[in-house]
């Protein structure tokens, strides 16, 4: 279903076909989660899918069928299966950094769903989750240079959200910007050539210029 929903994501004119995938997609996942309860493979594959079908419901940012209700229900479905799998009990099992990527973009996504719908306490709310899961994955292992740049990227996403949400706000911006430009620089200055990481500074750099001069943009914004 989902390999469908990619082939045709870029097209215009799709939403009829991408409202036909969720119409079939839900009632399969409910079928599939009742299973789910003693198998930790299955749970995962469960929640992920929960959030692609999220994300074709209503993903900002994304061709999706303009369902924000339902692809938060969507996300909250998977976030429930997610969450006894990321428990830190759970560290050797085979399933725990799988499950830990897919809350990482859960969370994330939420985040900026939230944002889009104009729901500013619980977008920061899920995002200082994510900051906080981010901090407990680089606690974990503090000479990970992607633990590092996954935290600073939590961080920056919440500080994207906050310069949207006027002044008092965007003050709170400030230390988490800090923060991510401190772990940022810690990864470049072992490997000056990290991709990833000098992409996360950029979007750095400027959430802080447009905090010094006062602008309520999201750091992706124009």
């Amino acid at each position: 279903i989902f390999d469908v929903h990619r082939a045709i994501e870029p097209l215009q004119g799709a939403t009829a076909l991408r409202k036909r995938i969720v119409d079939r997609a839900l009632p399969y996942l409910e079928s599939l989660s009742a299973d789910v309860a003693h198998d930790q493979a299955l749970r995962l594959e469960v929640a992920s899918a929960y959030r692609r079908l999220a994300d074709v419901q209503g993903k900002p940012g994304t061709s999706n069928v303009g369902e924000q209700a339902g692809a938060m229900a969507s996300y909250e479905r998977a976030q429930a299966l997610l969450a006894p799998l990321v428990e830190p009990a759970q560290a050797q099992q085979p399933g725990y950094a799988a499950g830990r990527r897919e809350m990482r973009m859960l969370l994330r996504a939420k985040g900026m769903l939230h944002t889009m719908i104009n729901q500013p306490q619980k977008a920061t709310e899920t995002l200082q989750r994510l900051v906080e899961f981010n901090q407990a994955g680089l606690a974990a292992a503090p000479a990970d240079a992607e633990a590092a740049i996954d935290l600073a990227g939590a961080y920056t996403t919440l500080a994207e959200v906050q310069l949207r949400y006027g002044e008092d706000h965007a003050k709170e911006a400030a230390p988490g910007l800090d923060s991510a430009e401190q772990l940022l620089a810690r990864v470049l200055e072992a490997e000056r050539d990290h991709r990833r990481a000098l992409r996360e500074m950029g979007l750095v750099l400027l959430g802080k210029a447009r905090l010094h001069l006062g602008h309520k943009q999201g750091l992706n914004d124009p």
